[in-house]
């Protein structure tokens, strides 16, 4: 009989010790994993990223893996802020010559200011482009060049064009309207300690290979290049964007005249 008591508390003790163990071994694999990490898999391996630097899209990408089956529809899947100011600066190469522009701009809804700067920071051309056309003057006019963009825009992609050639600055709108067949690799990626969704696409027109860098916390494009025969021809990065109220006078002209959404 004490032999069997003893027996049972021998295998008490021991299945105690087990469960010791056990809650041990799972303390310190959840000491491991930062609390609250957001977890950014792909093909390209997994990254970590703090939640509150991802703000409302953090819950959106956690755990979800980007290829380039599905990365267009990730991205298209972002919230993106309808109001903020940023600054960029582009550079076109060519062997040993380089073209370099800054920009400084601002974004309302549908409506953008774009200011084109000198090295010194001065600013040399504007532009706004809205709905109801498209303004462009340079520093000390009075009265603006004025273009209409078409009639009937039924969705962004006339004004993105526009919007591009000014600023020298792709938009996500470009990234959500390539051809998924020319994808040829896309993850995640960090840029400069920003969480990105990468994509690379081989562009049979311009012979080049363009990669594509959406940051993850606010949907915007948030670098860009383009490479020919090794080297690089384009580069585009965002050196400041700042989620804020836009002020009507951004929108207005030299001339005071008021540029409205639509």
């Amino acid at each position: 009989m004490k032999k069997g008591k003893m027996a049972q508390a021998v295998a008490a003790v021991t299945a105690l010790l087990l469960v010791v163990v056990l809650i041990s071994f799972y303390l310190s694999m959840v000491e491991m994993e930062p609390a609250g990490t957001i977890t950014l898999p792909s093909s390209q391996g997994s990254i970590s990223a703090d939640p509150d630097k991802l703000g409302e899209n953090g819950p959106l990408v956690d755990g979800v893996q980007v290829d380039a089956s599905n990365v267009l529809n990730v991205i298209a899947a972002l919230h993106r802020p309808k109001e903020y100011t940023y600054e960029l600066e582009s550079t076109l190469s060519y062997h040993s010559a380089e073209d370099v522009l800054r920009i400084k701009g601002a974004v309302q809804g549908r409506r953008s200011h774009i200011q084109q700067l000198s090295e010194s920071g001065t600013v040399k051309k504007e532009i706004i482009i809205a709905p109801s056309g498209y303004y462009a003057w340079r520093s000390g006019q009075v009265n603006p060049y004025v273009g209409t963009l078409g009639q009937g825009i039924s969705q962004d992609g006339e004004l993105t064009a526009f919007y591009d050639d000014a600023s020298r600055m792709p938009t996500y709108e470009a990234v959500l309207a390539l051809d998924p067949s020319q994808i040829l690799e896309a993850g995640y990626v960090e840029q400069d300690g920003e969480a990105c969704i990468y994509v690379q696409v081989g562009n049979s027109l311009a012979a080049t290979q363009d990669s594509y860098y959406i940051a993850v916390s606010n949907g915007l494009l948030y670098r860009a290049e383009s490479e020919k025969d090794g080297m690089t021809t384009y580069s585009m990065k965002l050196t400041r964007v700042t989620v804020e109220d836009v002020p009507e006078s951004q929108f207005q002209l030299p001339n005071g005249q008021m540029v409205e959404e639509e």
